[in-house]
């Protein structure tokens, strides 16, 4: 059953592999992925961000995080930081991602390192993606 959950990587033409699209703390347990097969899975979430910018919070909140999720674990970890803040913010029912340890690592780490990029990136992601400022 266990090897019924094991993503493979689907390679389309000339793809190349890898853990991560930027550095960042690499896992055993990260998926390899191509950059090209993030970037089609990041166009169907900003499309779906687009259509459903109508939709309750709790419709369209998951979509906001599973967008944070996939920018986190590709190196983009203040934006998926914040895009994850985000999600919570719109539903609460969403917040024990918060309490993942690698979670509560990154966000410690980028608000000691540098806090005024942390609340511009916070304030950029607020304005484009919660619905209750919209």
């Amino acid at each position: 059953m266990f090897a019924q959950f094991q993503k493979k990587p689907r390679l389309h033409d000339s793809e190349q592999i890898t853990h991560r699209i930027r550095p960042g703390e690499v896992s055993p347990s990260d998926v390899l992925v191509s950059p090209e097969s993030v970037y089609r899975s990041r166009t169907v979430l900003y499309r779906s961000l687009e259509q459903n910018r109508d939709a309750p919070p709790e419709e369209r909140a998951p979509l906001i995080q599973t967008l944070g999720l996939l920018e986190f674990t590709n190196g983009h970890e203040m934006l998926g930081s914040s895009l994850i803040e985000v999600a919570v913010h719109e539903y609460a029912c969403l917040r024990p991602v918060l309490s993942w340890r690698r979670i509560r690592q990154v966000r410690k780490t980028q608000i000691l390192a540098n806090p005024v990029r942390v609340q511009t990136m916070r304030k950029s992601v607020l304005a484009r993606f919660a619905t209750s400022l919209n």
